[in-house]
């Protein structure tokens, strides 16, 4: 297993580190907006506290900022205060978008960024709507939260570069640290962007990045701006928290990870894990692309099934932001990047989640560019609802060696007894026996 402790070498482009406490404590109100104190009640009434909250318990909402945008509709800003002397955690946000008479025309039930709000911190919150006609103002209303106790980590934050993806998003590639001698959990990351006058206008979301960090652990990161934002100063809030009672990993590389290219020279990320532990575990891969101490591109995989025990889960990553151009920008050819991987604990999953196994048949294959394309049906022999049946697919040699692998989540739910087809393409690297290669296929899905 491979750990994250490259120092990142400089792309000519001003870094910056930030050492923060895991949430930012910014200065509360900006300069435009009015704060409404609220718990579970909408902005102008009385606020009484829930069976889930304290009398202590108060949070209050800095008035929201509705933003147009061509490619994401209506974005709406904002920043949550806890203004308890409580740890808080379970936040609930509903973002209501009103006409000019009061009229609802949409809504949206939401977390903030941050999971986990320690008394005098702040968590900023974005939504995302289809633009409705009409919009006069947004209303922030807040469903629930709930008293904890956490303690706060802090981490270090190190920009490495700046681009914009394919599809026209605004990415940010660093790394974080842990500079503690305890190990901490990594919830949430995110960049708030602020004009010259302190208004909000922009927030990123973490689209890759560890789950946990080991004491002076380094590890990549990815932010990603859903457009390029104006120019502003940017305001790390980073939701990070000590856990010192991290479970065993207990699961290691059969085949480790390294970058593939079609046909068509589009790259992937090729890797097979292996459960060593006595019980079923949710992981997630964090992959990094370097040239040198150069940090190329970052993302991460999930599986939709958890791996049993002593059983093998092999993957396809194609998702790579940024590597291409990346690359291309400092003249490096991709045959030269070095892939490092890390296998992570999946927290975001129930661990008692045991999946069901489903009856599964191919009705055709045919070969297509540089997939190959598996046509079938995916049956339910229970006489329970099954959610989210899932068909998973590996193509090795006849010698065993892999080749590609990849899922599909055939529906939401297949009801019992029911029967769905699926279609299931398998990326193949350059050169591909087809002749001399076999597929294998299962489908899980889980009890309702």
């Amino acid at each position: 297993m491979l750990i994250f402790m490259k120092r990142i070498a400089s792309f000519g482009l001003a870094a910056f580190i930030f050492l923060i406490p895991s949430c930012a404590i910014a200065p509360w109100a900006n300069p435009s907006a009015s704060p409404i104190e609220t718990t579970s009640a909408r902005s102008g009434e009385e606020a009484t506290p829930s069976a889930s909250q304290t009398s202590k318990a108060q949070i209050l909402i800095d008035t929201p900022r509705i933003l147009e945008d061509s490619q994401s509709g209506t974005v709406v800003l904002g920043i949550i205060h806890n203004d308890s002397d409580q740890d808080l955690t379970e936040i609930s946000l509903e973002v209501s978008l009103l006409d000019s008479d009061g009229d609802l025309l949409d809504r949206q039930q939401l977390s903030p960024l941050l999971e986990h709000l320690a008394p005098g911190e702040d968590s900023p919150y974005t939504a995302r709507f289809e633009a409705p006609d009409g919009i006069a103002s947004a209303e922030v209303e807040l469903l629930h939260s709930k008293a904890a106790s956490f303690d706060r980590a802090a981490v270090e934050f190190q920009e490495v570069r700046t681009f914009t993806t394919q599809t026209g998003e605004y990415a940010i590639l660093g790394t974080v640290n842990n500079p503690s001698d305890e190990p901490l959990t990594l919830h949430d990351l995110g960049i708030l962007l602020k004009d010259d006058s302190g208004v909000i206008i922009a927030l990123s979301r973490l689209a890759a990045g560890p789950a946990s960090l080991m004491p002076e652990q380094i590890s990549p990161v990815l932010l990603i701006f859903a457009t390029p934002p104006d120019a502003g100063e940017g305001e790390l809030y980073a939701d990070a928290t000590i856990n010192r009672s991290l479970p065993p990993v207990e699961l290691s590389f059969t085949r480790d990870p390294t970058l593939e290219f079609t046909d068509q020279g589009l790259p992937f990320v090729l890797g097979e894990i292996h459960n060593e532990a006595g019980y079923i575990r949710w992981v997630r891969v964090l992959i990094a692309v370097y040239y040198e101490d150069l940090l190329l591109s970052c993302t991460v995989t999930t599986f939709p099934i958890p791996i049993g025990p002593d059983e093998n889960r092999a993957f396809l990553e194609s998702r790579l932001p940024g590597l291409v151009t990346n690359a291309e920008s400092q003249g490096i050819a991709l045959e030269n990047v070095e892939i490092q991987a890390l296998i992570e604990l999946d927290f975001s999953r129930s661990f008692d989640e045991t999946p069901v196994p489903l009856s599964v048949e191919i009705d055709r294959y045919q070969y297509q560019g540089s997939s190959l394309i598996l046509h079938g049906k995916v049956s339910n022999p229970e006489e329970n609802a099954i959610e989210q049946p899932t068909v998973l697919g590996t193509v090795r040699t006849m010698t065993g060696e892999l080749v590609s692998a990849g899922w599909s989540i055939v529906a939401d739910t297949l009801a019992p007894f029911e029967t769905l087809e699926f279609v299931l393409p398998l990326t193949l690297p350059q050169d591909t026996d087809t002749v001399m290669s076999e597929f294998d296929l299962q489908a899980v899905g889980f009890y309702q």
